[in-house]
């Protein structure tokens, strides 16, 4: 994944699925990933960032149903147009 590196802080009163979503969604707006790159698998995702794969696989489902991303099984997840939704 290119973009800003995705951090997860203990400190942070948010979620950890929560802080994900929050920081993909933020590199997609920003036009750090553009439509079509794809996400890194929700297994090395998980292990990069020190949470569980159920973690990163809520911010996956999250980003998809608000139409920041698509996932496909054995394709993985890919970055789609941006949502006028607010990050």
């Amino acid at each position: 994944m290119t973009g800003p590196a995705i951090v997860v802080r203990a400190d942070d009163p948010l979620p950890p699925y929560e802080q994900i979503r929050r920081q993909i969604a933020g590199v997609i707006a920003s036009g750090g990933l553009q439509p079509g790159d794809r996400l890194p698998p929700l297994r090395q995702l998980a292990r990069d960032l020190d949470v569980a794969v159920g973690t990163v696989g809520r911010a996956y489902r999250d980003l998809e149903a608000q139409g920041w991303v698509e996932s496909r099984r054995g394709r993985g997840t890919h970055v789609l147009t941006p949502p006028t939704a607010t990050v």
